[in-house]
């Protein structure tokens, strides 16, 4: 144990002082070239550490025990620095084939006159051999043979260094079972210098191992079945040969003998450098090297396991054998599952699809499973009696129980729909069919076989039927499962592919992830999660480590070279999408997203889709929950009516009441396209059942909507009709007091006059404390709705909330055509701060409050921290890929009429309080304060507009609300701001603010 951590810690720093004399010299690179899958020039000496790291072990074991003949490490020393140094001499300057294998030969000589050779062998079925002298030449074969294949199959990143990791780990195992010392030492040096070693060659690779450590550890790993027999303490076992000098490295054997015989009979020169192992198709056809790696690894581990087990006689000589034929044949469709032809314009090696799996129909499947079922019973029966030879007194049995299976289980396969798969998107259901359709197949044959040997008379062995059940279910499952296995990891190689990682290891991320692998000719290379949940750490989700939380963001984008990070988080706060991004632009990283849960929600983006990351993203915040089920029992089987239906908040509200069940919708609307927009949409979304209705007509005219009330009679209102817009409305009063106020008015007295259910209407943040006209309009215009409640004694009520993104006239709109053009982005004052929702979030909550609402409250919509417009005005000049300053400039041009710093919620006064639903306020007394002469002084209004008398109506409103200072023009570009009172509804309390 001292000298395997020893040999561990040496060959680290061996390594270290290897790649640092390496890199100052500048020999013994690997230069990239079309046989080679690296792209840079790497040093090839890392076999050097091993060779060295190992003899050193060895000599320290000669001189502090005496147990040891010193001719058996001596004679293994001067064959293995012999071969080594030849290695050395041809990695400078290619030898000759001979030259190279008549040292091979010296070497293997020096091994059999020092160690000795084989004499006897025990094979299965013909026993045991005694071969003598005859020993002497197969011992030759086998120690150049084996230094050859070790040598050939060098290549992949880990590949040769991580099979002797596991074969020299299995050979210490085994030289402690039969009490060899020496073999216990060696075994354990080449695990440890080989793991050394491992820690600069795994994917992408430091240092290559070269031909000294190939050539060494071939000869090792032929040199030491030898040293077991000549030290064993006890009896080795007469199976020792096949049980561990074949099996252990089994893989590397079969694919270089196979990889020898194929260039053989294709005519190819043998010992040119190719392209054509199994490990190199793999990773031609697309297969990533930790794949081919592992799976070589698996192999390895699988065949020492065999190999123990055969040596403790814990397994008889036939399940052995069956098992690792099973094995050669799972390496064999490997091979011909990654078949590449030459392309005759470059002369580079390109894919053939991957051996055209995708061509593989059932009536193939059908095919071979004829051939399983033909074969399945005689090796579950040679598995049970542990045999290759039958007797005669089963061969009947064996006969009537093949056919009888070669019959049933086709029928009841296609019965149970096997053969109606397209296996190339196979997922956990079609596996359930392949174990049921098995299962009953099985349980057929028992109920027919059972009664039927037994009435004949007839030797059958009953456990067979389990074996050839296990036996069956193993082959129809990995044939068909094959094609989703290879087509999953069989990978396009795209040039000059992105780096990526995801933030996000969830559904999302997952689901991110999954499509970014099927679709590589995207050109992103996925290469890690990062997530903030400490469970996760360390994991690994689709074959991708999770390598730390967003705030190892830094070190994680400069250690994986990272070009692109995708942010799946549809459900995240705006603030952590702000610190990614802010993040991702300080380090020059691109940055894109999946659609948040709104976007999702009304079909607009598929979770898979990517887009940039939008000041929506920025500005988002938890998710609404929405109780959608009472929102459902309001509205199903109702006749439905929103004014303003072709606007924003209008549009969106038919969107998520058609999902509602609404016996019709009638989308009221004055603009035709707006309104034909929208009931198309609506109806390319295809839901039977509600009808829908476009109305055209102006609220300012009554007798017009009196009428469509009464043709139609509508039960539930959404009055979403208004103007918004705060310096028009100031040039044009008359028209924010007949839309908004008058038009509020006819609304309101249609829906009386038809005996509506519930009337919602849609106001503004503007409407507290107001100092515009449109935000005293719609004062005005609540007042009514108020007025109508207490005279209904029905919920009619009205909603308030501020900005929404994406709204026509947003600031955001505005913001991007002014970046488009150039600049410069104009915001009125750096001070100025709004509330924001996007328009799906603010509607949910609109649905929502139309369930709570009782007649006469005023709900208010949490907004959230209100967002700095000149910070708003950054991040999307920062979202554009440009700087402020330098290719944007940010102006202030002062405020405009009617337009505040701060934006309220409340007006001081009214008594609120959260509801049942946390992102609602409601002030319940809201309608107390609707003033005795309202209606007098909505006809002085009224009058005031019909006269376009500016002055007359400021007047009117300034009296009809008290609370509204309107903005004094001083003709010198200056406004007096008045002073804003704002509720905080998260303190409750009031606060006063003067800029």
């Amino acid at each position: 144990m001292i000298l395997s951590l020893t040999a561990a810690v040496v060959s680290f720093f061996g390594i270290q002082g290897l790649l640092w004399l390496i890199k100052k010299r500048q020999f013994l690179l690997d230069i990239p070239n079309e046989r080679s899958s690296h792209t840079q020039p790497t040093p090839r000496g890392g076999g050097v550490v091993i060779v060295m790291v190992t003899m050193l072990g060895l000599w320290v074991t000669l001189l502090t025990t005496h147990h040891v003949q010193q001719s058996l490490i001596l004679s293994y020393s001067v064959a293995a620095l012999l071969v080594a140094s030849v290695s050395w001499v041809d990695d400078f300057r290619p030898l000759s084939n001979r030259l190279r294998f008549g040292v091979h030969i010296v070497a293997a000589l020096i091994v059999i006159i020092g160690v000795g050779y084989w004499q006897t062998f025990n094979l299965p079925i013909l026993g045991k051999i005694s071969i003598g002298l005859l020993g002497i030449p197969f011992t030759l074969i086998w120690i150049v043979g084996l230094i050859n294949a070790y040598n050939f199959m060098d290549g992949i990143d880990g590949l040769a260094g991580t099979v002797a990791l596991i074969a020299g780990s299995a050979w210490a195992l085994i030289g402690y079972y039969y009490g060899s010392p020496l073999v216990v030492d060696l075994g354990l040096l080449v695990a440890a210098s080989s793991l050394g070693f491992l820690l600069h060659n795994w994917f992408p690779a430091k240092i290559f191992m070269g031909d000294v450590g190939s050539a060494f550890l071939g000869l090792t790993f032929a040199t030491l079945p030898l040293l077991t027999l000549r030290l064993a303490a006890k009896e080795p076992s007469a199976n020792l040969f096949l049980a561990t000098g074949m099996l252990v490295i089994w893989p590397f054997l079969f694919d270089s003998i196979f990889t020898f015989l194929r260039r053989l009979s294709n005519g190819e020169k043998v010992w040119e450098a190719h392209r054509s192992h199994l490990y190199q198709r793999l990773v031609i056809a697309g297969f990533r090297h930790s794949f081919v790696t592992v799976l070589y690894a698996g192999c390895t581990i699988f065949g020492v396991f065999l190999a123990v087990v055969w040596v403790l006689n814990r397994l008889g000589d036939t399940k052995i054998i069956v098992i690792t034929l099973f094995m050669i044949c799972v390496l064999l469709v490997g091979y011909v599952s990654s078949k590449e032809v030459k392309s005759e314009n470059n002369g580079r090696f390109v894919k053939l699809s991957t051996m055209k799996l995708s061509r593989l129909r059932n009536r193939h499947f059908f095919l071979l499973d004829i051939v399983a079922l033909a074969l399945t019973p005689t090796i579950a029966l040679m598995l049970r009696l542990d045999t290759l030879w039958i007797s005669r007194e089963f061969w009947l049995g064996l006969l009537i129980y093949t056919l009888l299976g070669l019959t049933l289980r086709p029928l009841l396969f296609q019965r149970f729909g096997v053969y109606s798969r397209y296996w190339r998107y196979a997922s956990i259901d079609e596996g359930v069919q392949i174990v049921l359709a098995v299962a009953v197949s099985t349980a057929v044959l028992i109920i027919i076989t059972l009664p039927l040997m037994a009435t004949l008379n007839i030797s059958f062995a009953r456990a067979m039927l389990i074996i050839d059940t296990l036996l069956v279910f193993m082959i129809v499952g990995s044939t068909r499962f094959s094609l989703r296995f290879w087509g999953r990891n069989a990978q396009v190689r795209v040039p000059n592919q992105k780096r990526v990682i995801i933030i996000g290891a969830g559904d999302a991320g997952e689901m991110t992830a999954r499509e970014l692998q099927k679709y590589p000719l995207l050109g992103l290379k996925l290469v890690a999660f990062v997530d903030d949940d400490p469970q996760k750490q360390g994991l690994y989700i689709r074959n991708l480590p999770i390598l730390g939380t967003r705030r190892d963001l830094p070190r994680i984008v400069l250690s994986e070279a990272v070009d692109q990070v995708i942010i799946a988080m549809p459900t995240v706060s705006g603030d952590v999408i702000r610190e990614i991004t802010g993040i991702c632009d300080m380090l020059g990283v691109e940055t894109k997203t999946i659609p948040g849960i709104s976007e999702m929600m009304h079909d607009q983006l598929r979770p898979h889709q990517l887009r940039d990351v939008d000041i929506e993203d920025l500005l988002r915040r938890e998710p609404v929950q929405t109780d959608i089920q009472a929102v459902r029992r309001l509205v199903a089987g109702k006749r439905v009516l929103v004014t303003g239906g072709g606007g924003s908040i209008g549009s969106e509200l038919c969107r998520q009441l058609l999902y509602c069940g609404p016996s019709e919708l009638l989308i009221l609307g004055h603009g035709e396209n707006s309104v034909f927009e929208i009931y198309h949409e609506l109806n390319r979304i295809g839901l039977h059942g509600p009808k829908l209705t476009p109305l055209i007509a102006d609220v300012r005219f009554g007798d017009r909507i009196m009428a469509l009330f009464k043709q139609h009679r509508p039960q539930l209102v959404f009055h979403a009709a208004a103007h918004k817009h705060v310096p028009l409305m100031e040039q044009n009063p008359a028209e924010a007091i007949t839309n908004n106020t008058l038009g509020t008015q006819n609304v309101v007295a249609a829906a009386l006059a038809v005996n509506v259910e519930r009337f919602v209407m849609i106001s503004t943040d503007k409407a507290v404390n107001p100092t515009s006209v449109m935000g005293a309009s719609k004062r005005s215009a609540e007042l009514l709705v108020h007025r109508a409640a207490g005279e209904s004694k029905r919920p009619f009520v009205t909603v308030r909330f501020g900005n929404v993104l994406g709204s026509r006239g947003s600031v955001v709109l505005t913001f991007k055509k002014q970046i488009e053009m150039g600049g410069p982005i104009t915001i009125t004052h750096p001070d100025i701060e709004r509330y924001f929702m996007t328009i799906p979030e603010a509607v949910q909550l609109v649905l929502q409050s139309s369930v709570l609402g009782t007649g006469g409250e005023v709900f208010v919509l949490d907004m959230g921290q209100p967002v700095k417009i000149i910070d708003l005005a950054r991040d999307l000049i920062r979202l554009s890929g440009l700087e402020v300053g330098r290719d944007v400039e940010i102006k202030t041009v002062g405020l405009r009429p009617g337009e505040k710093l701060y934006e309220e919620l409340f007006v001081p006064g009214e008594n609120y309080h959260r509801t049942a639903h946390e992102k609602i306020f409601i002030a319940e007394n809201a309608s107390k304060f609707v003033p005795h002469d309202l209606e007098t002084s909505i006809e002085m209004l009224a009058m005031a507009a019909a006269n376009n008398d500016a002055a007359l109506i400021l007047r009117q409103l300034q009296r009809l609300i008290p609370e509204y200072q309107p903005t004094v023009d001083k003709g010198d570009d200056s406004t007096v701001v008045p002073t804003a009172t704002v509720v905080s509804p998260q303190r409750g309390e009031l606060q006063t603010l003067t800029p």
